[in-house]
């Protein structure tokens, strides 16, 4: 008995690039939008949800949905202020470095306890501080000068 051999055509789908990017930023609507239901903790399923984001990152879980929609308008072709690379950028690491120098949820301590294993708690602390003032330098495109001048004044 001969075996005949399968031929499986690839099943290519031809997605365009503005059809990717049309499901990215509706993926980031969605997921800020559920992240701010859950905080009703109405229902089974957001109850659970927001039990796990608020233990991965305690307080810092309010700025999440900010997180999301930027990086959603960062996919869109309208020109807002929201959609510029430096304020996602400037807003994720003003988080990731919140959370950890507050040791705010398990993200936030275990990323402390390990940098402070390489540089001690002091160290880390002062790392993450500046990652704080840098993360917000980038986010409102700002220099340190700037800053301090309209403190002072």
């Amino acid at each position: 008995m001969a075996r005949r051999k399968l031929t499986i055509r690839h099943f290519r789908l031809h997605i365009k690039k503005q059809t990717v990017y049309s499901i990215a930023q509706i993926t980031f609507f969605i997921t800020a939008a559920l992240i701010v239901l859950s905080f009703s903790r109405s229902g089974q399923w957001l109850a659970t949800l927001n039990n796990l984001i608020f233990a991965l990152f305690s307080w810092t879980v309010f700025l999440l949905p900010f997180l999301f929609l930027v990086a959603g308008f960062m996919f869109s072709k309208l020109r807002t202020p929201l959609n510029s690379p430096n304020v996602f950028v400037g807003f994720l690491l003003f988080l990731v470095c919140a959370m950890a120098v507050t040791r705010a949820g398990i993200l936030g301590e275990q990323s402390f306890l390990a940098v402070a294993a390489l540089i001690t708690t002091p160290g880390a602390f002062l790392l993450f501080l500046a990652g704080v003032v840098v993360g917000l330098l980038v986010l409102f495109n700002t220099s340190l000068d700037q800053v301090i001048s309209v403190i002072l004044t």
